[in-house]
């Protein structure tokens, strides 16, 4: 970027001279390009004072990338550079506040430069240009309360709202079921206007009313508010502004603008049961009991109805497009009878929304009350698709080699043939033993890949091969087209080759769920030899596995282990004959029940697992684990 401040006629003179002189060599950038220089337009700028604000405004400038403003206070002769702002922009508010003092009656400079780029594709130099203005502050003393203004400007403004001459120049009005406001508004203040019930605003004054205001640089003209909602019932309504300055130097002043009163239908019974439900993809139904009208006893006329709609992403009200229908006209198909409706065709199905059904005529109005005349829609839910099934153990065998393999079993929902299937899996921390709470990423787990998964296959086997020694948890996600995923998770061990503890049966543990509570855990251990091994040599932990989504969409899981009992004594049992059977060594069923409730308030429950960790007393970090089996009512 180039800037020329200030240049002689000389230098001009110069300047233009070289513009017909060739400056590039061959093979240089600018190779036949001419030297020139470009000079920008002098911005035009204006400069009015308001209590607390100096405004500084200035035409556009063809050229202009961006603007310096200065500020020389009267009697100084250095400036400060006080803003730079983008080509686009045609004015700023030099403020007083706190930090940034203006002082009443003193005279300030301000200076706008006009500020452009060389052009890159030619050997050209830009001139920027500027030009000054100068205005005298007016600054009321911090504290002042902007209807105390003394500034003749003020005085002139606020006469305008005072008792005499309101009711000339501020309006209250209905139109097209909305109350609006029209007061006169000048610039230098900030404006909020709130409409409510004049109950409510007799009952909490001021206190009643919206903080929110919008600052104004405007000339005098006559403003306009359109409250957010829609007249929802008879009643009087009262208009109120709130009145800042720009500057926050100062305190608020409120005016009453004016009242207008909406006028009763008539009910012998108000609306009720209004409800909202998702009828297709896009489109919701709206409906209610309609009131009923005192002149006729009848319901009132389906054209006595206005619906509105708002979202969590924008709270302004929208009306309802369409008309509204009265069940006893349709087929008992509509499920709709005894109530009136409408149908709202909706671009965005991801948001929650709220309906507001006002009984007006246009001009009279009913009843409203939130719990009877508004409904909630949440966001639409896709019809989930069929469970997957899925099984998962340890694979040796001896006579192959094969070791360290984790045999994996997932089969589709025998009613979603549609169904794509997808397994992965993750290698759970070592020191999860009822301690650890463990969060995984959708990057943390492995995929693994599924022969002709193309929708003709019902089941498939896939290994996991080289599996460490550990806890490994198996996710495995069915998904059809135009239905939501449907995923499953089961846990399953692999025993370190070096660890001497006994072989594990795979009838371990049994255990059985009720509602949300482990009502009974058998636990057998098969593989204790009274004659080369004790049950005194080793201890027995039961822990549960919960597992849950905390973030549905972006794949983020939690598995939380929690002891259950990590001292479970087992004792010999004989069978119904009284012969001693060693390969039942374990508990009777109940013997050492566990009621253990899972916790669904981390997030949406997918599934809980338990199993059984067998280790040695005399040394805790030789150990085998095994999944539980069960069965779940």
């Amino acid at each position: 970027m180039k800037k020329i401040l200030s240049v002689s006629a000389a230098a001009l003179t110069l300047l233009a001279s070289a513009a017909l002189i060739s400056c590039g060599a061959e093979g240089d950038d600018y190779s036949g390009a001419t030297d020139t220089v470009l000079q920008l337009a002098s911005p035009s700028v204006s400069a009015k004072a308001y209590p607390g604000v100096n405004y500084i405004t200035w035409e556009p400038i063809a050229g202009a990338e961006s603007f310096e403003l200065y500020r020389t206070t009267d009697g100084e002769s250095s400036s400060t550079k006080i803003a730079a702002v983008s080509g686009t922009k045609t004015e700023y508010a030099d403020i007083a506040a706190s930090d940034h003092v203006l002082s009443d009656g003193k005279s300030y400079k301000y200076t706008v430069i006009a500020v452009s780029s060389s052009d890159p594709s030619r050997a050209v130099y830009v001139k920027s240009s500027q030009a000054s203005v100068s205005v005298t502050a007016i600054v009321p003393t911090a504290g002042t309360n902007v209807a105390d203004f003394t500034d003749s400007y003020s005085k002139d403004y606020f006469k305008k709202l005072d008792s005499t001459n309101l009711s000339k120049n501020a309006t209250v009005s209905t139109t097209d079921g909305y109350v609006y406001a029209e007061y006169p508004a000048t610039a230098g203040f900030k404006y909020g206007v709130t409409i409510l019930d004049a109950n409510e605003y007799e009952a909490r004054g001021n206190a009643a009313i919206s903080d929110a205001t919008t600052a104004n640089y405007k000339a005098d003209y006559k403003a306009e508010f359109k409250n957010a909602s829609a007249i929802t019932s008879a009643g009087n309504y009262v208009a109120v502004a709130k009145i800042d300055s720009v500057s926050s130097l100062y305190t608020s002043t409120y005016v009453k603008l004016g009242s207008v009163e909406v006028k009763n239908i008539g009910e012998s019974s108000a609306t009720k049961d209004t409800s909202a439900t998702w009828i297709a993809e896009n489109k919701a139904r709206i409906s209610w009991t309609p009131a009923k009208l005192k002149a006729t006893g009848e319901n009132t006329e389906t054209t006595n109805y206005k619906v509105y709609r708002s979202s969590d992403a924008d709270n302004t009200w929208v009306s309802v497009e369409g008309s509204v229908v009265s069940g006893e006209e349709t087929d008992a198909s509509a499920n709709v009878s005894a109530v009136y409706y409408i149908d709202d065709s909706l671009s965005d199905n991801t948001i929650a929304y709220t309906y507001h059904v006002v009984h007006t005529d246009g001009t009279y109005y009913g009843t409203y009350t939130a719990s009877d005349n508004e409904a909630s829609l949440a966001k639409f839910a896709y019809a989930q698709t069929g469970v997957p099934s899925v099984t998962a153990n340890p694979y040796n065998n001896d006579a192959t080699g094969v070791a360290d393999t984790i045999k994996i079993v997932v089969t589709k929902n025998g009613t979603y043939y549609n169904q794509t299937l997808a397994v992965s899996y993750v290698k759970l921390a070592d020191d999860a033993d009822g301690s650890a709470v463990m969060t995984y990423a959708a990057d943390s787990f492995t995929s693994i890949a599924l022969a002709n998964n193309n929708g003709e296959e019902d089941s498939y086997t896939v290994y996991i091969t080289d599996a460490a020694a550990g806890t490994y948890l198996i996710k495995v996600t069915a998904s059809e087209t135009g239905k939501t995923d449907n995923t499953v998770y089961t846990l399953v061990e692999v025993d370190s080759a070096d660890v001497s503890v006994n072989g594990v049966d795979a009838n371990f543990g049994k255990f059985t769920i009720s509602g949300n509570e482990v009502k009974a855990v058998t636990i057998v251990d098969t593989e204790i030899n009274d004659t080369t091994d004790a049950l005194s040599n080793y201890t027995y932990g039961l822990y549960k596995v919960v597992i849950t989504e905390t973030d549905k969409y972006n794949d983020i899981v939690k598995v939380e282990t929690t002891a259950v009992n990590d001292n479970i004594t087992l004792a010999k049992v004989t069978n119904a004959s009284g012969d001693k059977l060693y390969e039942d060594y374990g508990l009777a069923t109940g013997n050492y029940a566990a009621a253990v409730s899972v916790d669904y308030s981390t997030g949406s429950l997918i599934t809980n697992s338990f199993y059984v960790k067998k280790a040695l007393k005399s040394d805790a970090t030789v150990y085998a684990k095994k999944t539980v089996t069960g069965t779940y009512n």
